[in-house]
């Protein structure tokens, strides 16, 4: 990603098939993905080779396949992962979030809805760690 995005579908689902990474220095952009009454997937993690400003989900459903999701706030971005706005995330996958991935002490938030659900695809075989 070469600058701050927001992907949006009204009526669908948003999949993301291959890893999203920041494309200039690290924690310089967001990105932002809209499913307003669908699913949204990330098949390869997000910042993982350079690291997000942030990431925010809205989504009835997230997916995250096995993949780090990293995120710094080197470059003036907030470093949050927002999933507060997601009703259940289903890991098909081992996956980790790190908010403050490039050592810099300035770590984001993770969130997620205080309502919502966690979920794996097979019992006792994914894990979510959380690094902020």
């Amino acid at each position: 990603m070469d600058t701050s995005s927001t992907i949006t579908s009204t009526t669908g689902d948003v999949t993301f098939s291959a890893p999203v990474d920041e494309g200039g220095a690290a924690g310089t952009h967001t990105l932002t993905a809209v499913a307003d009454s669908g699913t949204v997937t990330f098949s390869g993690g997000a910042g993982s080779t350079t690291q997000l400003g942030g990431l925010t989900v809205t989504a009835d459903t997230l997916v995250l396949a096995a993949g780090n999701f990293y995120t710094d706030s080197a470059g003036g971005g907030t470093a949050n992962v927002d999933f507060s706005n997601v009703d259940t995330v289903t890991l098909t996958g081992d996956v980790t979030i790190d908010t403050e991935n490039g050592d810099d002490s300035a770590a984001g938030d993770v969130l997620f809805k205080p309502t919502g659900t966690i979920n794996g695809t097979t019992a006792s075989t994914e894990y979510l760690a959380l690094g902020i």
